[in-house]
């Protein structure tokens, strides 16, 4: 008897994914995995741990304070990381 004969299929139509493709994925999935979190902390750290080091006056952006002007960009630039975090895990 052939083996072609007895072999079921899942009700949904997929298949079982072949071992070696997982095996050749799983950086992929592993930096799936990492990458999201590690935008997410940029900001996060850039707002938090980074402003006592950039806590001065001078030099002054678009008549700004320094520190002023580094946590508005900051605050502008959130959302592409969220985007982009976004992306990545194929959310839009």
């Amino acid at each position: 008897m052939n083996n072609l004969e007895n072999l079921e299929l899942p009700h949904d139509g997929s298949f079982a994914k072949d071992p070696a493709d997982s095996a050749r994925t799983a950086p992929q999935s592993w930096l799936r995995r990492v990458l999201p979190l590690v935008l997410a902390a940029i900001p996060l750290a850039a707002l938090t741990i980074a402003t006592p080091l950039v806590n001065r006056v001078e030099p002054r952006i678009f008549g700004l304070p320094f520190l002023l002007a580094w946590i508005a960009f900051w605050v502008l630039a959130m959302p592409v990381f969220v985007w982009s975090i976004g992306r990545i895990e194929r959310r839009w």
